[in-house]
């Protein structure tokens, strides 16, 4: 599995990054996005795990401010606020913060 990892792309999505994850298998985003067509954008290359950042407002109500979750035997945990990264972090193997 290739993950790309990005975030604050307050509204930019450059050329090249989006020649970088090209051939990726997943996207995981730190947060701040700031719209909507960032995220269909990216989901349009990979299946994208995102979660919620300080900039990100009411349009993103539906994004969460953390995840946890497992991809090919790999534990996750995202979040854009270092803050919010639980003190069990050995329950993880990859720790995600924009």
């Amino acid at each position: 599995m290739t993950a790309a990892v990005i975030s604050d792309t307050h509204n930019l999505l450059r050329p090249a990054v989006l020649e970088q994850l090209a051939g990726c298998d997943v996207i995981l985003h730190g947060g701040d996005i700031c719209r909507q067509e960032i995220v269909d954008r990216l989901r349009e290359r990979a299946p994208l795990y995102v979660v919620r950042g300080n900039n990100d407002r009411d349009w993103a109500e539906q994004i969460p401010y953390t995840l946890d979750f497992t991809l090919e035997g790999v534990r996750f945990f995202m979040t854009h606020k270092k803050t919010d990264i639980p003190g069990r972090i050995a329950d993880y193997d990859v720790i995600v913060y924009g």
